[in-house]
């Protein structure tokens, strides 16, 4: 290989590694998915261009029981998280991406909840 196709393709590498990876580049949306009867909440975490959240770090407190510690989980590959909780209790769900990418949402767990 010559010298100047060596520096092109190290420059490539250098320019490739600079580059934001997809599921870091985009915002985030967090879709929350009760079951009616289950006591966990449970959701979904996706990039704005479809990618899932996995690994992303959720948080889950009890809004009617100020004294319950706020529960936190990584989403799983698919970007699907549970976390325990009581049918008829109010709950927020928090994640943060990187980049600062926030989304929040309440749930009570037993009824439906808006995306």
């Amino acid at each position: 290989m010559s010298a100047l196709m060596l520096r092109i393709v190290l420059c490539l590498a250098l320019i490739g590694l600079a580059l934001p990876s997809p599921s870091h580049a985009h915002g985030i949306r967090l879709a929350l998915e009760p079951d009616p009867g289950s006591e966990a909440v449970e959701g979904t975490i996706t990039y704005s261009d479809g990618y899932p959240g996995a690994g992303e770090w959720v948080e889950v407190t009890d809004l009617d029981d100020p004294a319950a510690p706020t529960l936190g989980v990584h989403a799983d590959a698919q970007g699907r998280f549970s976390v325990p909780g009581q049918l008829g209790r109010r709950y927020r769900v928090v994640v943060v991406a990187d980049e600062d990418h926030r989304q929040e949402r309440e749930i009570v767990l037993g009824e439906r909840a808006s995306r």
